[in-house]
């Protein structure tokens, strides 16, 4: 389990199954957490291009999301800082200010 425990209503990537032939490779989906059962797996709300499914017991995995060991289980997305945009010459001027 990771460091973070899981709870309901958390964002999550969720790596499906896909095929063992490869013509589907396993892709990450968004998820949310709907319940952390007693037993430590989740059960997901996926959120597929083709429709919503659920799923009951899910493990955690700390593989990259849609990878081969990744297939079946949960991740925590990985951590994106925020960029801001930079500021306008005209903000940064204090005579800006002055008008």
């Amino acid at each position: 389990m990771s460091a973070q425990p899981p709870s309901i209503g958390r964002m999550v990537h969720y790596t499906n199954l896909g095929d063992r032939d490869g013509k589907y490779p396993p892709q990450a989906i968004a998820a949310v957490i709907t319940k952390v059962n007693e037993d430590g797996t989740v059960a997901l709300k996926c959120f597929y291009p083709t429709g919503i499914f659920d799923c009951d017991k899910i493990a955690f995995t700390e593989a990259a999301p849609a990878t081969e060991e990744a297939r079946g289980k949960w991740a925590w997305p990985p951590y994106v800082p925020a960029t801001l945009p930079a500021p306008s010459a005209a903000a940064a001027s204090p005579a800006a200010d002055a008008k």
